[in-house]
């Protein structure tokens, strides 16, 4: 983006401008996967409550500082306010990914709660545990792929995915939550909900 700017004070009329020229950084989603161990004592609500803990420490709400652009993030940020939640908790592992270690990158479509993907150019799939971005913003927050309907695993062909919408043919990722740290890059700013958090009970 290039704005004017104007130097006014200390300038007689007409006093000089500048052409200033910068950059916003992109939203960029962060993806969660987090383990635990099950037990009589985890209750009902175990994933809201490690959701709203990772998303409130995420945005600096324990009291450490945010995540922000063209830092790393770091899976071992997440353990103590998981595990502050109670001693039900048996925390195995919190796993993390962003578009920059993507899994899988294709070009598709989606239409109601299908994915047709038409080309794959790097990677793989993987159903259950994959989240689809886009560099656009159109595919909405929140988007797992569920299944595969049809074409080679993990490759082209139809998915069911868990939001339906409508998403007309652009290059998209799958991002799998599979790594101990991911990068956010200078244009980046990371950002994370409760949509981006898969928690597993086993």
């Amino acid at each position: 983006m290039t704005v004017t700017a104007s130097a006014a004070e200390g300038y007689s009329t007409p006093a000089p401008t500048y052409l200033i020229t910068f950059e916003r950084p992109s939203p960029t989603t962060t993806v969660f996967l987090v383990t635990i161990g099950q037990g009589p004592d985890v209750p009902t609500d175990a994933a809201t409550q490690i959701q709203n803990a990772i998303v409130n420490a995420f945005n600096g709400g324990d009291g450490k500082p945010r995540e922000r652009i063209g830092k790393r993030i770091y899976a071992s940020r997440y353990y103590p306010p998981v595990e502050a939640l109670g001693d039900w908790v048996r925390l195995y592992q919190i796993l993390v990914g962003n578009i920059n270690v993507a899994q899988a990158t294709f070009n598709g479509s989606i239409t109601g709660a299908v994915l047709t993907v038409g080309v794959m150019y790097t990677g793989n799939i993987q159903p259950g545990a994959s989240m689809v971005q886009d560099a656009s913003g159109t595919v909405m927050d929140g988007t797992f792929v569920v299944n595969q309907l049809t074409g080679a695993t993990g490759g082209a062909g139809t998915y069911t995915v868990s939001i339906t919408q409508t998403v007309g043919v652009e290059d998209m990722s799958c991002v799998t939550p599979l790594n101990l740290s991911c990068p956010v890059n200078i244009d980046q700013y990371p950002v994370c909900d409760q949509n981006d958090i898969n928690v597993v009970v086993q």
